[in-house]
């Protein structure tokens, strides 16, 4: 899948604009989860990973951020209160939600996923749809206007195999 770096940044920017090194280690360990809550972490979750370690790197002023060496399920809570303000947890579910839907298909456990993560960062139901919907329109435009065939949105929209009839930009 391609990615284009500066029109993520500049929409995981429009989210929130900087956050500290330690928040970004917390946004990069709930990516980190989301890549796992299936059980199976694929190469293309991987390179989402990694470009969006670099942006989060960036909105911290080029310090580094350091993820736990660990991540799963029950670190969730723990992460959740690691990101106090608004902005940094929006920020993180907004990655997880890019991680997620990088194949434009949810899993049973990423939906459920999707659910816990807003609760745990404490975001209300129709932000957390919003946000949904912004970065599900950011990975289907790097997708060339192919949709998935089969599985459900965050947004609960079902869809169908479509490809895009217009030239890229």
């Amino acid at each position: 899948m391609p990615i284009d770096d500066l029109r993520w940044y500049n929409a995981l920017r429009a989210i929130h604009d900087t956050v500290s090194s330690d928040e970004a280690g917390a946004i990069i360990d709930v990516a980190r989860l989301a890549a796992v809550s299936d059980g199976k972490t694929t190469i293309d979750e991987l390179a989402v990973i990694v470009m969006l370690r670099r942006i989060v790197t960036e909105l911290a002023g080029g310090r580094m951020p350091h993820p736990s060496a660990a991540i799963d399920a029950s670190r969730l809570e723990a992460i959740g209160t690691a990101l106090t303000a608004t902005g940094p947890r929006e920020l993180a579910y907004a990655c997880a939600m890019i991680v997620m839907m990088h194949d434009l298909q949810l899993t049973s456990e990423e939906r459920d996923l999707a659910t816990e993560l807003a609760k745990a960062l404490v975001i209300e139901p129709d932000r957390a749809k919003a946000i949904a919907a912004q970065m599900e329109a950011l990975v289907r435009e790097d997708t060339g206007g192919l949709v998935a065939t089969t599985g459900e949105t965050v947004t609960g929209t079902e869809t169908t195999l479509v490809a895009n009839t217009e030239k890229p930009r």
